[in-house]
């Protein structure tokens, strides 16, 4: 298993996109619309791993309603699994609570579920498969 990505909740993906520019000028950035258009997600591909940029496009978007109780910041820490269905079954026997108890769509053409924070310390963690 490896860290495939952290997410970073934003109320605006430019100013924020300009701001990791500084760093590094000849960031690799794509952008997509999620699929339910709640949000737009902004991956900068570095070469060890990938930060997603989330800006809500909608109030009623998870991103939206992240912002409003935490503020801006890291809203998940995303987890590369090669059989996520299989790493679901596991973590249920294991008693673990997952906010999906199914996967789901994600963005790159991957299945997610999300782990809730409660059993990570605080931290939202999301499976991932590609």
């Amino acid at each position: 298993m490896k860290i495939d990505h952290i997410g970073i909740a934003v109320k605006d993906s430019k100013v924020a996109i300009e701001k990791y520019k500084k760093i590094y000028p000849n960031l690799e950035i794509k952008t997509e619309i999620s699929k339910n258009e709640d949000m737009k997600i902004s991956f900068l591909k570095f070469d060890n791993i990938e930060i997603e940029i989330l800006e809500p496009l909608k109030e009623e978007s998870v991103i939206h309603k992240f912002i409003q109780k935490h503020g801006e910041g890291i809203h998940h820490i995303s987890l590369q699994v090669d059989n996520i269905q299989e790493k679901i079954n596991h973590l249920q026997d294991e008693k673990i609570k997952l906010i999906n108890n199914n996967p789901k769509p994600g963005s790159h053409d991957s299945l997610i579920t999300f782990l809730h924070p409660k059993d990570f310390n605080g931290v939202l963690i999301e499976l991932c498969q590609k």
